[in-house]
């Protein structure tokens, strides 16, 4: 299967490949696998997720997926990451069109299969700007407080992989202007 890397945020690649710009567009799209728990309503904020989110509005299905907390058996979770990803594959290829999974998987060597959880709500997960000495900036996502029992980042905090179905951007038809 042909495969590219490019050195960009991921949203414009998925962008620039349902266009076309690396051959047939994608029929299924799997972004990350990144550092840091793609969890809550913070999900808003994060490349991985909109870049699922980006190719749906061009039909493809896509997932994103991430592991949490990398640290000294990073190599070892970033292999569990993608084993588990691969167990979600074939559900997301028979999924209609624009569907978006987001994936998390926790930072241990062996885990079961995912749960299907409910985003926690902000307050709950906020986003965190945290500024590096060369004047980058990256965004975590904080867990405060009691998290509800079905939420992602409590099942993830508890050791569970966590698979949520999101929506992209749409209208509002309900809003009257």
């Amino acid at each position: 299967m042909p495969a590219h890397a490019v050195a960009a945020h991921p949203g414009p690649i998925v962008l620039a490949a349902a266009q076309g710009a690396f051959g047939d567009p994608p029929d299924i799209v799997l972004s990350g696998v990144n550092h840091g728990a793609n969890v809550g309503r913070a999900v808003l904020h994060l490349g991985t997720v909109g870049a699922a989110l980006t190719a749906s509005q061009r039909r493809p299905c896509a997932s994103s997926v991430a592991r949490c907390r990398a640290g000294a058996a990073a190599a070892a979770t970033l292999d569990t990451a993608v084993t588990v990803a691969a167990t979600l594959f074939d559900r997301l290829a028979a999924l209609p069109g624009g569907s978006v999974l987001n994936l998390n998987v926790p930072n241990q060597a062996e885990v079961n299969p995912p749960l299907r959880a409910g985003l926690a709500e902000f307050g709950t997960v906020r986003a965190r700007v945290d500024y590096a000495g060369d004047g980058a900036i990256s965004l975590a996502a904080i867990v405060e407080g009691e998290l509800p029992p079905d939420s992602d980042a409590r099942l993830l905090a508890e050791g569970h992989p966590t698979v949520t179905a999101l929506r992209s951007v749409t209208e509002d038809p309900d809003v009257r202007l």
